[in-house]
């Protein structure tokens, strides 16, 4: 679950603590992505996956500097030749980067923004892959 879930459901007593004996892999995560403010020392969650987001492309038909950044995907030049991953999530989320927000944003105006920009997106897209 999302840091803000963890946070939510351990305040309304919806999680069991982990159970350390039973998970051998926590010695190798990265410090980086423990202890977080929203579950100090891990009771509750340990990071799923991390910097799984990125633009596939082949070089036979863009040129690297046509896909540097997200918000080339808008581009003309893209109509009807972008798949995307049927992941809302990761949707949101490279469109909320487009326009300079955290993934994690949940202001409404913002949200709103980033859905018009990814219906702006919709001409571009050939198909939405499970």
């Amino acid at each position: 679950p999302s840091d803000y879930m963890v946070e939510k459901m351990r305040r309304e007593n919806m999680l069991l603590p982990i159970n350390r004996k039973k998970f051998k892999g926590f010695k190798y995560y990265d410090k980086r992505f423990l202890n977080k403010s929203f579950d100090p020392g891990n009771k509750y969650s340990i990071p799923y996956f991390w910097g799984t987001l990125g633009i596939v492309y082949n070089d036979k038909f863009v040129k690297r500097s046509e896909v540097e950044s997200w918000d080339q995907l808008w581009s003309s030049k893209f109509r009807d030749k972008i798949l995307l991953v049927d992941s809302a999530r990761d949707d949101f989320a490279f469109s909320l980067i487009s326009m300079g927000k955290s993934v994690n944003d949940k202001r409404p105006a913002d949200v709103q923004a980033a859905k018009a920009k990814l219906d702006a997106l919709m001409p571009n897209v050939k198909a939405i892959l499970d």
